[in-house]
Protein backbone atom coordinates (compact mmCIF):
# COMPACT_ATOMS: atom_id res chain seq x y z
CA UNK A 1 0.00 0.00 0.00
CA UNK A 2 1.35 3.42 -0.94
CA UNK A 3 1.43 6.17 1.70
CA UNK A 4 0.89 9.71 0.50
CA UNK A 5 1.92 12.66 2.58
CA UNK A 6 1.89 16.41 2.20
CA UNK A 7 4.58 18.71 3.54
CA UNK A 8 3.58 22.14 4.76
CA UNK A 9 6.56 24.19 5.88
CA UNK A 10 5.83 27.42 7.73
CA UNK A 11 9.43 28.60 7.23
CA UNK A 12 8.43 29.38 3.63
CA UNK A 13 5.49 31.61 4.60
CA UNK A 14 5.30 34.84 2.51
CA UNK A 15 6.34 37.07 5.42
CA UNK A 16 9.63 35.12 5.65
CA UNK A 17 10.80 36.18 2.18
CA UNK A 18 13.48 38.83 1.83
CA UNK A 19 13.05 41.60 -0.68
CA UNK A 20 15.86 43.82 -1.88
CA UNK A 21 15.55 46.88 -4.04
CA UNK A 22 16.89 44.93 -7.02
CA UNK A 23 14.25 42.23 -6.57
CA UNK A 24 11.49 44.79 -6.17
CA UNK A 25 12.55 46.54 -9.38
CA UNK A 26 12.79 43.35 -11.44
CA UNK A 27 9.61 41.80 -10.09
CA UNK A 28 11.47 38.60 -9.22
CA UNK A 29 10.54 36.78 -6.02
CA UNK A 30 13.33 36.78 -3.48
CA UNK A 31 14.68 33.56 -2.01
CA UNK A 32 13.42 32.52 1.44
CA UNK A 33 15.40 33.70 4.42
CA UNK A 34 17.77 30.92 5.46
CA UNK A 35 16.40 29.27 8.58
CA UNK A 36 16.66 25.86 10.13
CA UNK A 37 13.95 26.71 12.64
CA UNK A 38 10.21 26.57 12.24
CA UNK A 39 7.20 24.29 12.03
CA UNK A 40 6.81 21.54 9.44
CA UNK A 41 3.67 19.45 9.19
CA UNK A 42 3.49 16.00 7.66
CA UNK A 43 -0.08 15.04 6.86
CA UNK A 44 -0.43 11.27 6.65
CA UNK A 45 -3.27 9.77 4.65
CA UNK A 46 -2.73 6.12 5.57
CA UNK A 47 -3.40 4.11 8.71
CA UNK A 48 -0.97 4.95 11.51
CA UNK A 49 0.80 1.57 11.32
CA UNK A 50 1.55 2.02 7.60
CA UNK A 51 2.51 5.66 8.08
CA UNK A 52 5.07 4.70 10.73
CA UNK A 53 6.83 2.52 8.14
CA UNK A 54 7.50 5.72 6.16
CA UNK A 55 7.99 8.25 8.96
CA UNK A 56 10.16 6.26 11.39
CA UNK A 57 13.10 5.76 8.99
CA UNK A 58 13.10 9.53 8.29
CA UNK A 59 13.09 10.31 12.01
CA UNK A 60 15.83 7.72 12.60
CA UNK A 61 17.99 9.60 10.08
CA UNK A 62 17.38 12.84 12.00
CA UNK A 63 18.53 11.13 15.20
CA UNK A 64 21.83 10.16 13.53
CA UNK A 65 22.74 13.63 12.29
CA UNK A 66 25.82 15.32 13.74
CA UNK A 67 23.78 17.74 15.83
CA UNK A 68 24.52 17.65 19.59
CA UNK A 69 20.90 18.39 20.45
CA UNK A 70 18.13 15.96 21.29
CA UNK A 71 15.53 14.59 18.95
CA UNK A 72 12.56 14.87 21.30
CA UNK A 73 9.35 13.01 20.51
CA UNK A 74 6.23 13.87 22.48
CA UNK A 75 4.76 10.52 21.52
CA UNK A 76 1.65 8.40 21.88
CA UNK A 77 1.95 5.43 24.24
CA UNK A 78 2.46 2.92 21.39
CA UNK A 79 5.89 4.38 20.61
CA UNK A 80 8.68 2.79 22.66
CA UNK A 81 12.48 2.84 22.71
CA UNK A 82 12.47 -0.75 21.41
CA UNK A 83 10.38 0.31 18.40
CA UNK A 84 12.78 3.18 17.74
CA UNK A 85 15.79 0.86 18.05
CA UNK A 86 14.20 -1.46 15.48
CA UNK A 87 14.11 1.44 12.98
CA UNK A 88 17.73 2.41 13.66
CA UNK A 89 17.37 5.45 15.92
CA UNK A 90 20.48 6.59 17.78
CA UNK A 91 18.82 6.17 21.17
CA UNK A 92 21.46 8.19 23.05
CA UNK A 93 20.19 11.26 21.19
CA UNK A 94 16.45 10.55 21.55
CA UNK A 95 14.23 11.85 24.32
CA UNK A 96 10.84 10.10 24.35
CA UNK A 97 8.03 11.74 26.32
CA UNK A 98 4.55 10.24 26.73
CA UNK A 99 1.59 12.49 27.54
CA UNK A 100 -1.91 11.87 28.84
CA UNK A 101 -3.91 14.76 27.38
CA UNK A 102 -3.89 17.03 24.36
CA UNK A 103 -3.38 20.08 26.58
CA UNK A 104 -0.36 18.42 28.21
CA UNK A 105 0.99 17.56 24.74
CA UNK A 106 0.85 21.18 23.57
CA UNK A 107 2.46 22.47 26.78
CA UNK A 108 5.31 19.93 26.60
CA UNK A 109 5.78 20.56 22.86
CA UNK A 110 6.14 24.30 23.45
CA UNK A 111 8.47 23.79 26.41
CA UNK A 112 10.71 21.37 24.46
CA UNK A 113 10.93 23.79 21.53
CA UNK A 114 11.77 26.80 23.70
CA UNK A 115 14.35 25.03 25.87
CA UNK A 116 17.10 25.07 23.24
CA UNK A 117 18.17 21.49 24.06
CA UNK A 118 16.26 19.85 21.19
CA UNK A 119 17.21 20.27 17.56
CA UNK A 120 13.92 18.72 16.45
CA UNK A 121 10.75 18.10 18.43
CA UNK A 122 8.26 15.63 16.95
CA UNK A 123 4.61 15.36 17.99
CA UNK A 124 1.41 13.86 16.69
CA UNK A 125 -1.23 16.56 16.70
CA UNK A 126 -4.63 17.29 15.30
CA UNK A 127 -5.34 20.28 13.08
CA UNK A 128 -3.92 23.40 14.73
CA UNK A 129 -5.28 26.92 14.55
CA UNK A 130 -3.18 29.75 13.11
CA UNK A 131 -2.71 31.04 16.65
CA UNK A 132 -1.39 27.67 17.86
CA UNK A 133 0.98 27.43 14.87
CA UNK A 134 2.21 30.98 15.53
CA UNK A 135 2.89 30.09 19.18
CA UNK A 136 4.92 27.06 18.09
CA UNK A 137 6.84 29.12 15.51
CA UNK A 138 7.80 31.61 18.22
CA UNK A 139 8.90 28.73 20.46
CA UNK A 140 11.06 27.36 17.61
CA UNK A 141 12.76 30.71 17.13
CA UNK A 142 13.31 31.11 20.88
CA UNK A 143 14.94 27.68 21.21
CA UNK A 144 16.61 27.53 17.79
CA UNK A 145 14.70 24.32 17.10
CA UNK A 146 12.36 22.69 14.59
CA UNK A 147 8.90 21.28 15.19
CA UNK A 148 7.89 18.30 13.08
CA UNK A 149 4.16 17.77 13.46
CA UNK A 150 2.54 14.54 12.31
CA UNK A 151 -1.19 14.37 11.80
CA UNK A 152 -3.73 12.16 10.10
CA UNK A 153 -5.76 13.51 7.23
Amino acid sequence: MQTNFHFSDSTLAPDRYLRSSSCANTGKVAQPAPSHFGVTEIVLSAAKENAYDVVLPMLAQLSRQGDNKWLTWVAPHGVSKSLLAFYGFELEKVRLIHTKTGHELQALLKQALESGTSGTVVAEVGILTEGELHTLEKACNTGNSRALLLRAR
